[in-house]
């Protein structure tokens, strides 16, 4: 192809034309109507285009710098092979709502999602529990680029990712068997993490600091050569703590190559990254002891591959994580009776393929599924045979001297699943199967279906089923302390789910409403009686969760106003057993508003405001052995900005209004946290400019 390009126009000369999958035409997946063409390129077809034939300037006099209008000739190129979520996604976090965002972090900002419930102990990307539609932290499946690195022995660590705040491109939320295609089944929902990726040279950079001694600092770039994409991203975040022993300090590091040659070879996409946390504790795991602390490291790295053949193609995706963890019940001095601290690492190597084709009943997909999971750890698992016989003090514990794993457990599970679906100009169906296989639980099978009907150019219903299920975590199984004993006998929780919801998108307005229920048994659930203290890990319950959602945005393209949204989640928690007092199963938000508003103040000059009424359901133990039950709150978040293509400066205080509240029980949450910063990006020359 050749193109040449004059102040006022663009013009594109093709050689020659064919059908392979990845010709212009071809790939663009629409028809394409050509409705005028430089009439040199047209000689051929004088018999045909009457208006030539009778036209008095066919003569190759006049014709080179001439043009007339032809007959419509349509060109229609073969339908793309696409590897999809068997329902739609439910939510998604654009890029533009990212960068506008009042917070600095990764947890903050999923508050900030329709149906989301982020659980925080420690500020600014500490830790957090994350849950949706009323489920719990273990329910819950994180994402990164399509890859489950989801943590195998607590909830709490599954979003120990090494990303930096202004490396995410987007994130999704995937419901259910919505997720199979990327290599999970997650019982409540999964989210899925998607990193900035460019086809051109750029770097960034961006330091803040604010309150309690709080700073950052990212930095990060691209580099093209050709066919290869290099990316290297570091970041650095710490602060001494708004209260006592709230101090943390986290580093972030990832480098990422790619090969781009889908003609050839595919699409290749290496990813390895490192973080380290080392955070004061306060309270989080027992309200006896404030002099908590914690300390984690992880390191991960991904593999994947896509090429597409005419009407197949094909995805496939080799990960590997790995967790340490090492939790002090007493940060500085200890008592006598003090053990020492529990130490913990844990190994995840999987292995993901799919094969999609595409042929005139639908689309087909197949796909495979292998997970290995292991942990070592003084305190989750069975004890080492060589510990057992004394022929050993155990596995050496990395980083720290004179510690010892003594106990290990690890699981392998299997999984396929076939799915297909069938679309027509108004209709969209899903439906597929999945069995999951495990030495320890056996084989289960698993199934869900989905319909989409277009009933307007701008609406559409949709539908789903689905049953889902979820192994226990090594802490479900193993953990014991004073106030937790584990359960090695648990079974796989189960559940079954369903909802139906509108979507209407026209210009500006996008809105969506819907209700969802979810029956959930043998649920796995920490309970005690009323007269006990110690907590156990059971089977249980049977939970009942009903509830609706409406999500309303206004995008218009208009001065000084760039977004308006709206959300509001109402859920509904009920249990069979009211013997039993549940720690985490009927603790959830039973309703939950937000509103956000982005706009301009003068030109580059704008304001983002985001306003979360939270009102959960459940309760606490408090400082004083009463039963509590949690109180409604306001959150206020404000980002003021001057911004444009390549700078911003900004500042901003998250809660704004210094509201007092709880997330968990006895652990108090920070107040009012302002920061300023800067950022700066290199890269493709822009210009700043109001943007409406």
């Amino acid at each position: 192809m050749q193109h040449k390009t004059t102040r006022n126009q663009f013009n594109a000369c093709f050689r020659r034309w064919t059908r392979r999958s990845y010709a212009i035409f071809n790939s663009l997946h629409l028809q394409v109507k050509i409705g005028v063409l430089a009439l040199s390129c047209s000689l051929v077809c004088l018999k045909t285009q009457p208006v030539l034939a009778q036209s008095k300037i066919a003569s190759s006099d006049t014709i080179e710098n001439t043009t007339i209008e032809l007959s419509p000739v349509e060109i229609v190129g073969q339908k793309a092979v696409p590897i999809q979520a068997l329902i739609p996604i439910l939510a998604i976090i654009e890029k533009q709502d990212i960068e506008r965002a009042g917070v600095q972090n990764l947890e903050d900002l999923l508050k900030y999602v329709s149906g989301v419930d982020v659980r925080t102990r420690g500020g600014e990307n500490v830790q957090a529990d994350l849950s949706l539609r009323g489920g719990t932290f273990d329910q819950t499946q994180v994402l990164l680029n399509g890859v489950n690195f989801s943590d195998p022995q607590t909830g709490h660590f599954s979003l120990n990712l090494p990303i930096n705040f202004s490396d995410i491109e987007r994130i999704e939320v995937l419901q259910g068997s919505g997720a199979w295609t990327m290599g999970s089944a997650p019982f409540t929902a999964a989210i899925n993490i998607i990193t900035r990726k460019s086809d051109q040279n750029e770097a960034y950079l961006k330091a803040s600091g604010g309150m309690y001694g709080y700073y950052q600092v990212e930095a990060g770039g691209q580099l093209r050569l050709k066919k290869w994409i290099i990316g290297a991203h570091f970041g650095r975040t710490a602060s001494d703590g708004y209260t006592n022993n709230t101090d943390f300090g986290i580093y972030n590091a990832k480098v990422n190559l790619s090969l781009i040659d889908p003609l050839h070879v595919g699409i290749f996409d290496f990813t390895a990254g490192f973080q380290s946390k080392d955070y004061g504790a306060n309270s989080f795991y027992s309200v006896k002891y404030k002099e908590q602390h914690e300390n984690t490291k992880v390191f991960l790295a991904s593999l994947q591959y896509k090429k597409q053949w005419d009407a197949f193609r094909v995805e496939a995706k080799v990960y590997f994580r790995q967790n340490y963890d090492r939790f002090d019940l007493f940060r500085h001095e200890s008592p006598s009776w003090y053990s020492g601290p529990n130490m913990h690492r844990n190994d995840v190597a999987g292995l993901d393929a799919q094969l999609a084709y595409a042929w005139i009943g639908g689309t087909t997909v197949v796909g495979v599924n292998i997970r290995y999971e292991h942990l070592f750890s003084n305190n989750l698992g069975d004890t080492m045979s060589d510990v057992l016989n004394h022929s050993s003090l155990g596995k050496p514990v990395p980083f720290y001297k004179g510690y010892y794993y003594t106990k290990e457990a690890d699981r392998t599970h299997f999984s396929g699943f076939l799915q297909h679906t069938w679309e027509s100009p108004k209709w969209k169906v899903s439906f597929g199967a999945l069995v999951d296989g495990n030495k320890d639980y056996g084989a289960h099978a698993f199934g869900g279906l989905s319909a989409l009907w277009r009933y307007s150019p701008h609406g559409r219903m949709e539908a789903f089923v689905n049953h889902a299920y979820r192994l226990p975590t090594f802490t479900d199984l193993y953990y014991k302390s004073i106030t937790q004993i584990g359960n090695p006998n648990l079974k796989p929780e189960q559940a079954i789910s369903a909802e139906i919801s509108t979507v209407y998108e026209n210009g500006p307005w996008q809105g969506r409403a819907g209700v969802f229920y979810r029956y959930g048994f043998e649920i796995i659930d920490w309970v005690r009686l009323a007269e006990e203290e110690v907590w156990f890990s059971r089977n249980l319950t049977k939970l009942q969760t009903v509830g609706a959602e409406v999500n309303l945005y206004y995008r218009p393209n208009i001065p000084y106003l760039h977004r308006v949204g709206f959300h509001y989640t109402y859920t509904h928690v009920s249990k069979n057993e009211s013997k039993y007092i549940s720690l985490y199963a009927t603790d959830y938000l039973r309703n939950a508003f937000i509103f956000s508003l982005d706009h301009a103040i003068y030109k580059s000059l704008g304001a983002s405001w985001e306003l979360c009424v939270n009102d959960r359901a459940g309760t606490y133990v408090n400082t004083q052995g009463k039963e509590t039950s949690y109180k409604p709150y306001v959150l206020c978040n404000l980002k003021l900005y001057w911004s444009c293509p390549r700078f911003e400066i900004y500042v901003m205080a998250s809660n704004l209004f210094n509201s007092k509240y709880f997330d968990l029980g006895n652990i108090p949450q920070a107040g009012i946290w302002a920061k300023a910063g800067a950022s700066v990006r290199f890269g493709p020359q822009a210009r700043c400019k109001p943007k409406n």
